[in-house]
């Protein structure tokens, strides 16, 4: 992973609650399991319901860090098009 994906990985635990950060995880060694038999994170999109609210904001926050998290445990290359929207959403307006 690249530098600037451990940076917005690290800015996105910062932000995120305690028991999400475990949930980080978690969610990301699951998915790693998941993906393997198919090709890995590196072959595989995983779609994220938003609908703009604090709450979705919030999702795609904790959802842009198991992706990050995932592509960091399986060797990927991470995509950068949830990262603006995932970042403004920890920090706030």
């Amino acid at each position: 992973m690249r530098d600037r994906h451990a940076d917005v990985l690290r800015d996105l635990l910062d932000h995120l609650a305690p028991r999400d950060r475990q949930a980080v995880r978690s969610a990301a060694d699951r998915l790693v399991e998941a993906l393997r038999p198919h090709g890995g994170v590196r072959d595989s999109t995983v779609l994220v319901g938003y609908g703009g609210g604090k709450d979705s904001n919030y999702t795609v926050a904790f959802v842009r860090a198991v992706q990050l998290f995932a592509a960091r445990r399986d060797g990927a290359r991470s995509p950068s098009a949830a990262r603006p929207t995932a970042t403004r959403a920890c920090r706030g307006p």
